[in-house]
């Protein structure tokens, strides 16, 4: 489907910049409403983006997509190069990201714990 190639895409993308990604699908993503997946695609292209400008290659980075009857989740878990990156660490990128999503019904959230930065995407379906 779709989301697996943006997914394939971003993640490869990361791969070649020296990155080892982990990759977790839940569910079934054909299941997404057709409507959503250029919304989607862009929160997996972004947030790819977002890990390749502010994390460490050297440490592992995770992306769990999942879907079931009421939500879309998409998580991406990365370890930042240094504790200070944060002030600038959404960017411009994923702030517009957050305005497809609410047009959708959907929302992001980003925290950090340390070097480690999540960030979380729900869209309900």
């Amino acid at each position: 489907g779709n989301l697996d190639e943006a997914l394939d895409e971003a993640t490869g993308l990361l791969e070649t910049h020296g990155f080892s990604v982990v990759t977790s699908i839940e569910g079934d993503l054909a299941a997404v409403p057709p409507a959503l997946v250029p919304t989607l695609r862009a929160v997996i292209g972004e947030a790819c983006a977002n890990i390749e400008r502010h994390a460490d290659p050297s440490r592992p980075s995770v992306v769990i997509v999942s879907a079931n009857h009421d939500s879309v989740d998409a998580m991406f878990l990365n370890e930042t190069r240094d504790s200070h990156a944060s002030s600038t660490a959404t960017g411009v990128g994923l702030a517009g990201v957050s305005e497809r999503l609410a047009l959708v019904g959907g929302e992001l959230a980003t925290e950090q714990e340390g070097r480690q930065w999540i960030t979380r995407v729900t869209i309900p379906l």
